[in-house]
């Protein structure tokens, strides 16, 4: 019998149009059904948009999953669910409103970089709503390129947003 590579997989989860934690319980379910099995998840963050204005602030998670997804195929997975859940696509790269974002922290101890996917997740060093999640799941966790912890991390990031305990997703 082949044995198969499970993963270790940190997601970023967020949402600020509609029904958020409606969005943020949809997404995990499907992130159960399609990707793999939920170890942990953190609290609910309310935490303003970063980057642009918006008329709701952002409700955030972070999620510990193991897979045996490849980056790639992650990556497809929580693009359809996104779309799925009913997040429009944008070209232009600027940061706009969304009813779900699902971004990969963290795939293993992986370091890769390609024209579709950074791990580990280029800018989750610079952003509160990210760390402070990390934290609750990991806080010994080390980045890859920094071999420093969530925790050093957390404490070493200028992000001046102010976090919010919003909600804790019902199990």
């Amino acid at each position: 019998m082949e044995k198969i590579d499970e993963h270790t997989v940190y997601l970023s989860l967020g949402s600020n149009q509609g029904d958020r934690i409606e969005n943020l319980q949809r997404a995990i379910e499907l992130i159960q059904a399609r990707i793999g099995i939920l170890k942990q998840q953190s609290r609910i963050y309310q935490t303003p948009p970063l980057g642009f204005e918006a008329e709701m602030d952002f409700l955030n998670c972070c999620i510990e999953i193991t897979t045996t997804l490849n980056p790639t195929s992650l990556l497809a997975a929580t693009q359809k669910i996104e779309l799925d859940l009913g997040r429009k696509q944008t070209q232009s790269g600027v940061y706009t409103s969304r009813t779900i974002d699902i971004d990969t922290i963290l795939y293993d101890n992986l370091v890769d970089s390609s024209q579709k996917l950074n791990l580990p997740h280029p800018r989750f060093r610079d952003r509160k709503f990210v760390l402070e999640p990390m934290c609750e799941l990991n806080k010994n966790g080390l980045d890859p390129i920094t071999n420093l912890t969530m925790k050093q991390l957390l404490a070493n990031c200028g992000d001046p947003s102010e976090l919010k305990v919003y909600h804790q997703i019902k199990k």
